[in-house]
């Protein structure tokens, strides 16, 4: 319905096109599929959540649902909403929730038993909304729980029309153009970093020392943050399909309110993991201003020394719309989420030796030809999705696994089930699930598909 005309329909197993009288059925089909939207594992392997979305066929909006695996036994699905940003502070005995609802800002603290408090973090007027967006947006507890670290907009300071404040020497800045990143993050346009003290509910915006961008902050000690700082010149746009943007790694120290660089000029940082044990930090690192869809060199800053060691050999691509780097396994492992080929892997990379090593290939009874993505880590275990296709062109069928990568456990937690197109027929196609975005459906021109006779159609052609 509402305009989709489409005649020509691939439904799961069929291998040609078929006719369809009712597009309306078609949508509707499609709306039904489920998507993954994030996954976590709770205090330990033996609670695990998941949240998974649909489209409402009639109103377009996104449904959520969350299912939880009990000892890897799944419980029925409850319903629930979009949660925005989730983060667990050392051993996963708290979990706090940031978003945006009703042009409002709320953080929540969670334990096991459910929810301690709701913090309303619009009352005090400190910033303008939370960013919950992977590019910019950061949610950390303090060693010590006693804080949470978070990016909001700047506040919006007072002003008037134009109009209504007109003179020679003065004129209202209403509507004045404020420049944004475009591409999915137009609501940022100048962040700021700020701490929300849970005890006592006040919030502490940080001042910036220069006009860099601040972005995905994360606790070093109780009195540390690490951050990184992008160049905003000579303009902003293109930071979700252009991770090559100039910027550096910085250390701010919270009592002296200074900033130090961790690392220099020219380069652009992809991601950055700090090891809970030793406090080294390794970051992903390319040439700023180079191609788009660049290469990463994986570095490592020495917490003894501050020495930035380079892992040999080693070479990581940056995908689009899928965190790449994930955390330390131990002191000398990390886990990646790694492309090879036309699939994406999820290995564990020796910082010393450079060795990689492939966690999931193989080891799944019901497919050889999967792609792995890591969606979260704790320690040496992690939950992953896995589909059947290449999710940067588009996926197919998908699942949801646990494994734990000193062991080699594995375990699927889903069967494997369809949840859009196979592979988009045109590179021009719309790609799939870029940056948390669910497509359950795809549209390409008529003329890019043929009919089962081979004839062309100039129809638009919807294909699930």
């Amino acid at each position: 319905s509402s305009g989709i005309n489409a005649e020509w329909l691939l439904r799961p197993g069929d291998k040609d096109l078929q006719m369809v009288d009712d597009p309306t059925q078609v949508y509707e089909e499609a709306c039904n599929l489920l998507s993954f939207n994030k996954g976590f594992i709770c205090e330990d392997k033996s609670k695990i959540n998941s949240i998974w979305c649909q489209e409402d066929p009639i109103s377009s909006k996104k449904i959520y649902s969350c299912k939880i695996w009990n000892n890897f036994e799944g419980l029925p699905s409850i319903p629930c909403d979009d949660l925005g940003i989730i983060a667990f502070n050392k051993n996963r005995s708290l979990r706090a929730h940031l978003f945006n609802k009703d042009d409002k800002s709320f953080l929540e603290i969670w334990n096991s038993s459910g929810l301690i408090k709701r913090h309303d973090l619009s009352l005090q007027k400190a910033h303008g909304l939370v960013y919950t967006n992977s590019i910019f947006g950061g949610l950390h507890f303090s060693p010590d729980n006693t804080k949470i670290v978070y990016v909001a907009e700047e506040k919006e300071k007072k002003s008037t029309s134009f109009f209504d404040k007109f003179s020679e020497d003065s004129k209202g800045t209403k509507f004045d153009y404020k420049e944004s990143w475009g591409e999915q993050l137009t609501s940022c346009c100048k962040s700021i970093i700020s701490i929300l003290y849970l005890e006592s509910g006040k919030i502490e915006v940080l001042e910036n020392s220069d006009d860099r961008f601040v972005s995905k902050p994360v606790w070093y000690s109780n009195d540390e943050l690490i951050m990184i700082k992008t160049i905003q010149y000579p303009f902003k746009h293109g930071a979700i399909y252009c991770p090559n943007r100039a910027n550096m790694l910085y250390k701010y120290d919270h009592p002296s309110s200074t900033y130090t660089p961790l690392t220099g000029n020219g380069k652009a940082i992809l991601d950055f993991e700090i090891n809970k044990n030793n406090q080294n930090i390794a970051f992903l690192s390319c040439d700023a201003g180079g191609p788009h869809r660049s290469y990463f060199t994986v570095h490592v800053i020495q917490s003894s020394s501050g020495d930035v060691i380079q892992v040999p050999n080693v070479l990581v691509c940056g995908i689009l719309g899928i965190k790449v780097l994930h955390g330390w396994i131990d002191d000398t492992k990390l886990l990646l989420t790694d492309l090879e080929g036309p699939h994406t892997m999820a290995v564990a990379l020796d910082t010393i030796s450079g060795h990689k090593m492939d966690l999931l290939t193989g080891k799944m009874d019901d497919c050889e030809d999967y792609s792995f993505i890591v969606v979260d880590q704790k320690e040496h275990e992690f939950l992953f999705t896995y589909s059947s296709s290449n999710p940067i062109s588009g996926l197919y069928q998908q699942g949801l696994g646990f494994s734990d990568a000193l062991s080699g456990e594995v375990r699927a937690l889903t069967s494997s089930h369809r949840t859009s197109s196979t592979t988009p027929l045109r590179s021009e196609v719309l790609e799939l699930n870029r940056e948390g975005r669910d497509y359950n459906a795809i549209h390409v021109r008529g003329s890019d598909v043929s009919s089962p006779s081979g004839e062309k159609t100039s129809q638009r052609t919807l294909i699930v």
